[in-house]
């Protein structure tokens, strides 16, 4: 089995506090902090590499230190990143995100800057996986990917996890 995942990576720096903001300007002293990878596809290929699957990350990022992050911890976690690309003039997503102690989060994200032109993606290896998920927010290459998967196999466009179309084949 080979699935494809492709869309939205983040480097996501989570800071685990005791209580929730009061509003208004204020400091909060962290118990915990991590640098952790995020994004829906990108959460995806990690979890079906974690399964014991064969899956490829497709996707963005800026040619600095978050995109470098990102393609090791990706690489470090058995994800093909081939088509991963970094943009020499581009600038990686990222994202901070504040946990409370009751589990309620706030976050603020910087999408990224990077072209949304996809035409680098490689959409005749589309039509050999075994399942395809296309994270909603890159309009292009999610049209292009759900046009070739149409003609052979289930795939989805959706939120994770992924719901079938009534046929179960995307349309």
């Amino acid at each position: 089995m080979h699935v494809i995942c492709l869309g939205l990576s983040a480097l996501d720096q989570v800071w685990r506090v005791d209580r929730p903001f009061a509003g208004g300007s204020e400091k909060i002293r962290a118990v915990e902090y991590a640098t952790l990878g995020g994004g829906m596809a990108a959460n995806a290929a990690v979890a079906v590499a974690k399964l014991g699957a064969s899956v490829a990350f497709w996707g963005r990022a800026g040619n600095d230190a978050a995109g470098h992050e990102m393609k090791s911890a990706f690489t470090a976690e058995g994800v093909d990143v081939e088509n991963f690309r970094l943009f020499p003039a581009g600038r990686s997503s990222v994202s901070g995100i504040i946990v409370d102690s009751s589990g309620e989060r706030q976050i603020v994200n910087f999408r990224g800057l990077y072209p949304e032109a996809a035409d680098w993606i490689p959409l005749k290896i589309v039509a050999h996986a075994s399942a395809v998920l296309a994270d909603p927010r890159w309009v292009e290459p999610r049209c292009s990917v759900k046009r070739v998967r149409a003609a052979f196999r289930p795939c989805s466009t959706a939120t994770w996890p992924t719901p079938r179309c009534s046929s179960g084949w995307c349309r």
